[in-house]
């Protein structure tokens, strides 16, 4: 294939090169011939109307048409006339035909509006020639040229010539222009007035929207391609004559300019046709060892992958050289393929071992938690409690939570990073927010010596967010601002209200930020300078803090922004949060949430027969007692094994089961407890993973509650599955 286009390409380029040539120089040529020609048919016109203009001054002074006889001047006028496709009209000032010699002397002649109008202009100086009209009494398309005649006793007259377009088209074709060239005459408003071709059809009719356009664009001349009326792509010169204002129009059809190139086309097929017949007979010839060469390469080739065999021999050198090459590039092959299997059962391994490990740390993070949670939220629901009590409950609530949420952004940064976070969006009141964040640094601030001044003066603080996660962000920026602060320093905590936004400032007076630092802190696991110098690594932290929160903050469609004066001169970060308008909600005081807090979010159920499977023990007390409480029979086991035997020996309703534990597994223990006993279940789990709670649900958990568990989440859970439960038959 090479050699043959090494053939062909340059064949075909002076091919190309021919025809183009021979298009142009045709093209020119019709172009020259087209503005000559047209030129000429526009000075024929003009001398013809000019000729007929002289005729009329000529007869307008004849001693008849002086003295008034206008008997004796219709027999001379008709005397010099010799066609019948023009007539000359005498007509007076009101444009009544005193003479026509188109009909006969005793004919009743009309008035013409169009011989008065002709009259005015005439006097008015040069002679009137006419756009093409019809005439009042023939009929016909004709065209008037009018000329002024002064008579001693009708006064101000005009005489006319009117031409019909067969005398026109006589004056334009008498010259025999070619046979397939179209000529047309327009008129000064786009009118046709003669045509070489379908005369009858198109005179009379408006010429194409492109010719009129041209013509008009033109300073008097021009050469255009367009289609003309019967469809025809032409090359069309035009000439518009200052005389007139008449346009000629002459056209020939560009397929008669390719000819001579559509030939030099077809030999250039033929000649290539030949030439690569040509071509494919000299490379086959010479080319046949090559391809038996190849094809052995190619055999050799598919079979890398197997047991490495000799190098064939092709006879000759270069391919009998890449044969050699690839048995070597075989044995690599093969030594590759087998450190590329052991370096992917390491990944495996390695990444099975990491996912393990991932799932392992959120349980043993979790469950320690879950016991303090529960005990925490029942505390809150126990109205005998004082508020004070209450209050510490609710603090130790608050930050399990917040433990819970900053255990789920360690354990799933790929989440966080890419913005996948759901939120509980509903209106609050950001001070209080922002004020439960103080509250929950406020200790730390003390034992480091570090003033919080805290002034919250924006008139507007109502906003729609997770309560939860917005006190996450605040707790970072306290907690980093304190961490960062001096002994004895101060952080500074301010909000106010800057068009439809809430904005919560918080300054500190440590160790400040780089301009670079301003923008890199934001990053994920990324840390200011000092963690690169000696000493840095006091101040602790893995660098998701305030990547988190400018997230958390984005998903609220607000801004979190870092400023600073620089180094060792503190660092101010503002929140800034669109308001929402809730004036109930800001009404509320802080002893109306706590009290809301505290209520049950449905109704609680009671009298279920419940197998409590869980392997740590203060949860398992915990759960007991609060099921207990709640009016349960409650028997509970450590145990997968437990769990079964007691199964064996008693009814339950329904069962509420750990995932991890010691003997087994809590998805396949609710498996077979659904298919032994018809049992459903709720599942309590530090495995919090999605895969982890679609295996839960497929095992057959209704519920699938991941750890720490909130005592309001457990009853929602209780209730649900006590109206899905039937009712026991009596005993």
């Amino acid at each position: 294939m090479l050699v043959v286009a090494s053939v062909l390409f340059p064949s075909a380029l002076l091919v190309s090169w021919l025809i183009t040539r021979t298009y142009q120089t045709q093209r020119q040529v019709l172009e020259r011939n087209l503005s000559e020609s047209v030129q000429a048919l526009s000075l024929l016109v003009d001398a013809t109307l000019r000729e007929r203009e002289a005729a009329l001054r000529a007869l307008a002074t004849s001693p008849e048409l002086l003295e008034g006889d206008i008997t004796r001047f219709r027999l001379h006028v008709e005397s010099l006339l010799r066609t019948e496709n023009e007539w000359i009209i005498l007509s007076d000032a009101a444009g009544r035909q005193l003479v026509n010699t188109s009909r006969p002397a005793t004919t009743p002649l009309p008035v013409s509006d169009v011989l008065a109008g002709s009259q005015e202009i005439a006097w008015g100086g040069p002679t009137y020639v006419s756009n093409l009209t019809v005439g009042a009494l023939s009929g016909r398309h004709v065209v008037y040229v009018t000329v002024p005649v002064v008579s001693k006793d009708q006064g101000r007259l005009t005489l006319t010539a009117v031409l019909s377009t067969a005398a026109i088209a006589d004056t334009l074709l008498r010259h025999g222009i070619g046979l397939d060239w179209l000529i047309a005459l327009i008129d000064r408003e786009g009118t046709i007035m003669a045509r070489s071709r379908d005369a009858e059809r198109y005179v009379g009719q408006s010429a194409t929207d492109r010719m009129r356009a041209a013509i008009a664009e033109s300073q008097g001349a021009g050469l255009i391609e367009s289609v003309t009326l019967d469809g025809v792509y032409s090359v069309t010169a035009f000439h518009r004559s200052r005389h007139t204002g008449w346009t000629v129009v002459l056209a020939a059809p560009r397929s008669g300019v390719l000819a001579t190139a559509r030939t030099l086309a077809a030999v250039g097929v033929v000649v290539s046709i030949l030439t690569a017949l040509a071509g494919i007979v000299l490379a086959a010839s010479a080319g046949r060892a090559v391809v038996h060469g190849v094809n052995t390469l190619v055999r050799q080739t598919r079979t890398l992958g197997d047991a490495p065999a000799p190098a064939p021999e092709t006879g000759m050198d270069e391919t009998d050289l890449v044969a050699r090459a690839l048995v070597e590039a075989a044995h690599a092959l093969k030594s590759r393929e087998a450190e590329l299997e052991r370096a992917r059962d390491d990944a495996l391994a390695a990444s099975r071992a990491k996912d393990h490990f991932l799932a392992t740390l959120s349980h043993e993070l979790r469950t320690p938690l879950n016991p303090v949670l529960m005990l925490a939220t029942e505390a809150l629901a126990d109205p005998t409690l004082t508020a004070e009590t209450r209050e510490m409950f609710e603090t130790i609530a608050r930050n399990v939570r917040l433990e819970a949420r900053l255990i789920d952004d360690l354990l799933d940064v790929t989440r966080i990073t890419r913005g996948k976070l759901v939120l509980e969006k509903r209106p609050l009141d950001l001070h209080r927010v922002v004020a439960d964040a103080v509250h929950t640094v406020r200790n730390d601030a003390v034992a480091k010596g570090v003033t919080l001044a805290v002034h919250l003066d924006s008139p507007r603080s109502t906003v729609a967010g997770d309560a939860v996660r917005l006190q996450q962000v605040f707790w970072n920026l306290l907690n980093n601002a304190i961490k960062f602060s001096p002994g004895g320093g101060s952080v500074r905590v301010h909000s106010t209200t800057e068009d439809d936004a809430v904005l919560v400032t918080v300054a500190d007076e440590g160790i400040g930020l780089t301009p670079a630092e301003s923008v890199r802190i934001f990053q994920p696991f990324t840390q200011g300078e000092h963690a690169e110098r000696p000493g840095g690594s006091r101040y602790g932290g893995l660098g998701l803090g305030l990547a988190i929160s400018r997230l958390i903050v984005e998903e609220h469609a607000g801004t979190l922004v870092a400023s600073s004066p620089g180094r060792n001169r503190g660092a101010v970060f503002t929140v800034r949060l669109p308001s929402t308008s809730v004036p109930e909600l800001a009404a509320a005081t802080p002893e109306d949430i706590r009290a809301e807090s505290g209520k049950p979010r449905s109704a609680e159920a009671s009298g279920l027969a419940v197998l409590l499977v869980e392997d740590h023990a203060p949860t398992r007390t915990v759960l007991r007692n609060m099921l207990k409480k709640r009016g349960h029979s409650v028997d509970a086991a450590s145990t997968v094994a437990e769990a079964l035997a007691l199964a064996e020996s008693r009814r339950f309703d329904l069962v509420v089961s750990d995932i991890g534990l010691p003997d087994g597994d809590g998805c396949t223990l609710m498996r077979t407890l659904r298919e032994r006993h018809g049992l459903v279940g709720i599942a309590l789990s530090g495995y919090g993973a999605e895969a982890d709670v679609e295996r839960g649900r497929a095992a057959g958990f209704a519920h699938y509650l991941t750890k720490p568990v909130e005592r309001v989440a457990l009853d929602d859970a209780l209730a649900r599955m006590s109206r899905s439960i039937p009712s026991k038959p009596p005993e």
